[in-house]
């Protein structure tokens, strides 16, 4: 009843590791992302270098992710960039309410 209702079909091991994978190197990747003004700059600076590049990277995606789908492209990397901020303010919040040293 479940297959046929949700159109559910059995999941294959060597799909379900090769999406694993995908998923575990994009999330490394873009983790990468932000940090690499650090790499070759000074902290200051790569602070707001990190931030723009960010931004931009998630600003890409979203366009790209409206272009492969529907939707806007500027509407659609506008507004995960601005999810992708949020949610860095929310962090750096929650860094400063439980006091969390800043090192130079």
């Amino acid at each position: 009843m479940m297959s046929e209702e949700h159109q559910l079909a059995p999941i294959q091991r060597q799909q379900a590791l090769r999406s694993a994978l995908i998923v575990g190197l994009a999330a490394i990747i873009g983790s990468f992302i932000p940090l690499m003004p650090y790499f070759f700059l000074p902290v200051g600076i790569s602070m707001v270098l990190s931030i723009l590049v960010a931004a931009l990277a998630l600003f890409l995606t979203g366009a790209y992710k409206a272009r492969v789908t529907i939707g806007h492209p500027v509407h659609s990397g506008l507004e995960l960039a601005a999810i992708g901020i949020a949610s860095a303010l929310v962090g750096y919040a929650v860094g400063v309410l439980f006091k969390v040293p800043m090192t130079p």
